[in-house]
């Protein structure tokens, strides 16, 4: 009787598994890819954080990672622009809710350089904008993912805006 479990189980967890694949190869091929992001390392802010098989709150939990742990960018968004592809050493390319994860570790500072007024969004990439930042405006950035800062108001492209405060040797880099 056990054999015969043994088998079953085996059996659920390869086609599980293969169903798993179909859904993440086709969640792939629909993503958004930057290649400006491919190998920047990013820090888990989440205590417990899923990483799963596709993009989506029901894409199969491969694994998690615990706050503090670092896993490496691959620049590829989901079609959505809320999930993030990251490569896990042990298990490979897995994606998760890019809220959880964080290029920096602690707050850093940065000044807004655009000349018409810095739009402020919900959400990353095409979230609805809730406001607008002047051109000087010195801003707290507490999370840092693929390009887009969260401040205390909201999300902004930091492509428009110069980091502060960073180490003098670093920013020469």
């Amino acid at each position: 009787m056990s054999e015969k479990l043994d088998k079953i189980i085996i059996a659920l967890f390869i086609v599980f598994g293969l169903a798993s694949l179909v859904i993440g190869t086709t969640a792939y091929s629909e993503g958004i890819y930057d290649d400006e992001f491919v190998g920047i390392p990013v820090y888990v802010t989440a205590n417990h954080l899923n990483l799963r098989m596709s993009p989506g709150k029901t894409g199969y939990v491969v694994t998690t990672a615990e706050k503090g742990d670092i896993l490496t960018a691959t620049g590829e968004w989901s079609k959505d622009y809320r999930w993030i592809e990251l490569y896990h050493a042990e298990y490979g390319y897995l994606w998760c809710d890019y809220h959880y994860v964080s290029e920096i570790e602690e707050p850093i500072k940065a000044e807004t350089l655009w000349e018409t007024p810095l739009k402020i969004r919900k959400q990353v990439v095409n979230g609805r904008v809730t406001g607008y930042l002047r051109r000087g405006r010195e801003i707290e950035i507490t999370q840092i993912i693929l390009g887009w800062g969260k401040c205390r108001v909201g999300w902004i492209d930091l492509e428009y805006c110069i980091l502060i405060g960073e180490d003098e040797d670093e920013s020469e880099l």
